[in-house]
């Protein structure tokens, strides 16, 4: 394990600008796209971590070790398993057409294994 530190970040005096308009998270297909946009990013950042974790752990001849695979077992099943990447992959056409469907499939955390 190496040291952390948590920290703050003062941004009084920075100059900004409000992005978008009223209650534009409110509007379709805008909040949908965005949703299954953060949905896949998260998805992806997380199996990169679990990528590099192996990495290092193979690097250091830990790759089997108990206390590891306790670790990060859980957490890579669930990203691993297919109801988070099949409800991202559904997601994206949707936004991408940016209209409702008469037949809606729900992704449930039951279903994604959340």
């Amino acid at each position: 394990m190496q040291q952390s530190r948590s920290g703050g970040f003062d941004c009084d005096g920075l100059a900004g600008r409000p992005l978008g308009g009223p209650e534009v998270y409110t509007r379709e297909p805008h909040f949908l796209g965005g949703t299954w946009r953060i949905a896949a990013v998260t998805l992806g950042g997380t199996t990169g971590l679990l990528d590099r974790a192996a990495s290092v752990l193979r690097a250091r001849g830990q790759e089997g070790s108990e206390a590891h695979l306790l670790r990060l077992g859980p957490v890579a099943g669930r990203v691993l398993a297919p109801g988070p990447r099949s409800c991202a992959r559904r997601g994206r056409p949707r936004a991408r057409r940016g209209r409702r469907h008469r037949r809606r499939r729900r992704c449930s955390r039951s279903r994604c294994g959340f």
